[in-house]
């Protein structure tokens, strides 16, 4: 599927072609995923965009990482690709539970609000204490514009 990859213009072509192929849902989905991520991240750290795809996924962790391995392989990078190989996905310290009782309301906004915290705990280089990031909560909450409940 990598390799076919290069064919597809769009996300759009892959699932055409899936249409008429029936390919497995893993392909399927390993396809669309090189369609939308192939192009070149700029980042100072350039780890880090794929880095946060996996601690973002809605999908399996484990498919993920095997898709942005893909990735690399479909941009012949290999340097970018042993790297990513080595990296131990890090536990991320914070829980919904966590946010609730500081003040976060339920329902989808936690998700919205664990995913800004990740953002900050990689900017970290993912060391940063859960206290760190629950002391970030009233800022991440303005910039959510999500009011505080206590």
């Amino acid at each position: 599927m990598t390799l076919l990859s290069a064919l597809f213009r769009n996300q759009e072509e892959v699932m055409t072609f899936h249409s008429r192929v029936k390919l497995s849902a893993y392909d399927r989905d390993l396809g669309l995923f090189i369609v939308a991520n192939r192009d070149d991240k700029p980042s100072i750290k350039p780890l880090r965009p794929y880095q946060m795809l996996v601690l973002t996924t809605k999908v399996k962790v484990s498919d993920t990482r095997k898709w942005v391995e893909e990735v690399f392989k479909y941009r012949g990078n290999t340097e970018l690709l042993q790297q990513f190989m080595e990296w131990e996905i890090p536990k991320f310290p914070v829980s919904g539970h966590m946010l609730k009782e500081n003040g976060v309301p339920g329902g989808k906004r936690i998700g919205l609000v664990l995913n800004k915290l990740k953002e900050h705990w990689a900017d970290s280089d993912f060391t940063a204490s859960s206290e760190d990031l629950l002391k970030q909560i009233p800022t991440v909450l303005s910039e959510l514009d999500i009011p505080i409940t206590r």
